[in-house]
C-alpha cells in the first residue's frame, strides 16, 4: 500500500507538472471549449443572452467623441477590475465610438492559465514599454488604466483619488511618438465593486504592493446585483466620458522638464474635465496624488 501512495503521488504531481508545462506553452487551449459553450447557450436560451447584452450596454453608455485617429486613451480610475475598460475595449458589446484600440493589462496576467490565450483573443497586450511602443510605431491606437494596482486600493464611492502624480513612462511613451493623449473619465466604475475591508487583509495588501500586486477581493453584496443584468440594466449606469486630444508633439529623445511639462498639461485637461462632466453626487474636486 505505502509503494502505491508513492506511486500514486509521484505519478499525479508528474501530470501535474506536465499539464502546468502545456499550459503554459499554449499547448492546452480553452477559447474552442468556450466559443462551442457559448454557440449551444445561444442556441438554448437566445433570449436571455440578448437581454444581457442590451442590458450591458446600457449599463455602460459612453459619451464623447474625437477623429479616430491614433491616440493613448487613459482612463480613470482604476476600480476594482477596471470592467469598463476591459468592456469598451476588450469586448463589442458596448457603444465605444473610437474604433479599434489595443487594450494593455499587467504582465503577470499572461502567466495564469489560459491568461495569454485570452489576451490575445481580446487583442490587450501587456502593460509594459517595448511592446506599447511597438503598437504606436504601427499606427494603432492604446489604451491603459493609468492608477495601475495602487489605484485599487482607492475605490472610494463618489470621488476620484487617482495615483498619478509619480507617472512618466506613459508621458516619454506619447512624446517619443509623437502620439495624442485622450483622458478618459469613468463615473461609477469605483461603485461596481467594494471592496472588503479589515485588518487582515490590509495587512495582506500592503505586504503585495511592493510586489506589484494587490488581492481585489470584492463583497458579497456587490458581486449579486451582476446577476440581475440577465433581467435589467444597473440602477446606476457607469458612465464613461471621452476627453479632448490633447496633441503632442514627437522628440526622439525627450528631457525630463519636457516630460514633466507633458504631464502638468494632461493633468489640467483632466481636472477640466472632471469640473465639468463630475455626477452632483462627487466630490468638487478631482484628487491626483
Amino acid at each position: 500500500m505505502v509503494g502505491g501512495a508513492v506511486a500514486f503521488i509521484l505519478f499525479g504531481s508528474l501530470s501535474a507538472i506536465v499539464v502546468g508545462i502545456c499550459l503554459w506553452l499554449g499547448i492546452i487551449r480553452i477559447l474552442p471549449v468556450v466559443k462551442m459553450a457559448e454557440k449551444w447557450l445561444r442556441i438554448v436560451f437566445p433570449d436571455s443572452f440578448s437581454e444581457f447584452e442590451k442590458n450591458l450596454r446600457l449599463s455602460f453608455p459612453c459619451k464623447g467623441a474625437s477623429p479616430i485617429k491614433k491616440a493613448i486613451y487613459l482612463f480613470h480610475p482604476h476600480g476594482l477590475f477596471s470592467l469598463s475598460h476591459f468592456f469598451h475595449i476588450g469586448t463589442k458589446l458596448t457603444s465605444w465610438p473610437m474604433g479599434s484600440v489595443r487594450g494593455t493589462a499587467v504582465s503577470w496576467m499572461r502567466y495564469l492559465p489560459f491568461g495569454a490565450e485570452f489576451m490575445d483573443h481580446l487583442g490587450f497586450i501587456p502593460a509594459e514599454y517595448p511592446p506599447m511602443k511597438r503598437v504606436l510605431e504601427g499606427g494603432e491606437s492604446l489604451s491603459v488604466t493609468l492608477g495601475g494596482i495602487r489605484e485599487i486600493l482607492e475605490c472610494t464611492p463618489g470621488s476620484l483619488r487617482l495615483t498619478l502624480s509619480r507617472r512618466q513612462g506613459v508621458f516619454r511613451l506619447a512624446l517619443e511618438t509623437g502620439t495624442a493623449l485622450v483622458p478618459v473619465l469613468v463615473y461609477g466604475e469605483t461603485e461596481l465593486y467594494e471592496p472588503v475591508r479589515g485588518p487582515w487583509i490590509d495587512s495582506i495588501q500592503k505586504a503585495l504592493l511592493p510586489w506589484g500586486l494587490c488581492l481585489p477581493v470584492p463583497t458579497l453584496d456587490s458581486c449579486k446585483k451582476w446577476m440581475g443584468l440577465f433581467h435589467r440594466p444597473l440602477e446606476t449606469p457607469v458612465r464613461t466620458v471621452i476627453g479632448n486630444r490633447i496633441e503632442v508633439t514627437a522628440y526622439a529623445s525627450p528631457s525630463v522638464e519636457q516630460i514633466t511639462t507633458l504631464r502638468d498639461r494632461y493633468f489640467k485637461e483632466l481636472r477640466e474635465l472632471y469640473a465639468n462632466t463630475r455626477p452632483p453626487t462627487y466630490a468638487t474636486e478631482l484628487v491626483i496624488v
